[in-house]
């Protein structure tokens, strides 16, 4: 498989397991992978300044703001090694995202899964805060802003949609087999 310039966006519906595949492949491919998932809960974890506005809005929301989404991810990319090649998930969140921050991928993922799978594996991650209304509630929010992204990444780089429900490994095959094609 080659993965000198490879650059893949896993997207999908919180739960969909797209951390999960983002760091298989980061593992078989030697690819850095980042999470925007990953850095919510880090900045959650240590409190800071941006994790604070995070918590104050998702506590009340269930998801979290707009703009502080588009901050966060901002930071996020101008934090990471983000050179040639790259497995990033959780990004663009929104069609807003992806026109202010291009990025150039070789391969966009997204990962389906129902609504009853995404709300029964978030709540199964036991993180604090997370009830089954306010899955639902960013679940909403996803799906109002969702289509219109998928619209454009379809239109403008390779697009492929994987069954999120399937074994880690079936996956795993499924999408190493996209890159090598």
């Amino acid at each position: 498989m080659r993965t000198e310039n490879l650059r893949v966006i896993f997207i999908g519906l919180p739960g969909a397991g797209k951390t999960a595949q983002g760091a298989l492949l980061e593992k078989s491919c030697g690819v850095p992978h980042i999470s925007i998932g990953n850095e919510v809960r880090k900045h959650l974890k240590t409190n800071d300044d941006l994790g604070k506005r995070i918590a104050r809005y998702f506590e009340s929301t269930g998801h979290i703001w707009q703009p502080l989404d588009d901050e966060l991810a901002v930071e996020v990319l101008r934090g990471s090694d983000i050179q040639d090649s790259w497995v990033l998930d959780g990004f663009p969140r929104n069609l807003n995202q992806l026109m202010l921050h291009p990025i150039n991928p070789t391969l966009v993922v997204n990962l389906i899964v129902s609504e009853k799978v995404a709300i029964e594996r978030v709540l199964g991650r036991n993180r604090l805060g997370d009830t089954r209304e306010k899955v639902k509630a960013r679940l909403a929010v996803e799906a109002d802003r969702m289509p219109e992204l998928i619209s454009s990444l379809k239109q403008n780089f390779r697009y492929v949609e994987i069954d999120g429900t399937l074994p880690e490994f079936n996956i795993n095959q499924a999408i190493t087999k996209e890159i090598s094609q």
